[in-house]
């Protein structure tokens, strides 16, 4: 993750790959989805995000015990198709 911040997500158009890692869950936040978020908070560092992420929604477990995938950067109207995020830890 380095020193990425949301608006360097939103000005690569990747998407935020976000991994449970109690179960097999991965949600996607593509840019719309993470300008909407945080339209207030561009230059927030992923680094600062991820400890605040939890699984939740219909089918979370509540876990806190999550992380970003370093391969969750996926480019988006690239014509190429999005490369499948590896589990958390194998990276």
């Amino acid at each position: 993750m380095r020193d990425h911040t949301i608006r360097t997500y939103l000005e690569k158009g990747f998407s935020l790959g976000i991994c449970c890692r109690k179960r097999p869950r991965t949600i996607e936040w593509t840019p719309p989805e993470l300008l909407r978020r945080f339209e207030n908070q561009l230059d927030l560092p992923l680094k600062a995000l991820v400890p605040h992420l939890a699984c939740m929604g219909e089918e979370g477990c509540g876990s806190k015990d999550g992380g970003v995938p370093a391969t969750s950067s996926t480019s988006h109207g690239s014509g190429r198709p999005k490369p499948k995020p590896k589990p958390y830890g194998d990276g």
